[in-house]
């Protein structure tokens, strides 16, 4: 039984550590050779930019108009795809603003925001009292 046990673990580091690793590394290899000057990428650090040349362990990649950075070239993570755009409208339809308002007013809590604005300007700012406020008052603090 130990004797199986011992053969089976190797076999098990093999396939569960050793094997997937080897497969990132060629994957990483297939990555770098098929890269030409031109694709957007992706590096480890998360920039994004265009490759301008590469060599065979340095990368200068583009990330702005004007702005070339020297990387290693096993930094680059990974070519990027870019998705078709969607075609943004010209103009976006707004609602009329009275409309709007209208809506605000009809809201069912507190009948909108124009008559809470109503309420609270009708209410004096020397009744606005935290209801800590009170509490101090009857402790014994000086009146204000």
């Amino acid at each position: 039984m130990s004797a199986l046990f011992l053969l089976l673990v190797p076999i098990a580091l093999y396939f569960l550590v050793m094997r997937p690793q080897r497969q990132r590394v060629a994957a990483q290899r297939r990555l770098l050779t098929s890269l030409s000057p031109g694709d957007r990428v992706i590096t480890h650090g998360g920039m994004i930019g265009t490759l301008r040349s590469m060599d065979a362990d340095r990368a200068t990649v583009e990330l702005a108009p004007n702005v070339v950075i020297e990387f290693l070239a096993p930094a680059i993570a990974r070519r990027l795809e870019e998705p078709a755009r969607l075609e943004e409208p010209d103009r976006l339809e707004e609602p009329d603003r009275p409309e709007a308002d209208r809506a605000a007013e009809d809201h069912p809590a507190g009948q909108g925001r124009a008559a809470a604005d109503a309420r609270r300007d009708e209410t004096p700012l020397a009744g606005r009292l935290h209801p800590d406020d009170e509490r101090r008052r009857d402790v014994g603090d000086p009146p204000r």
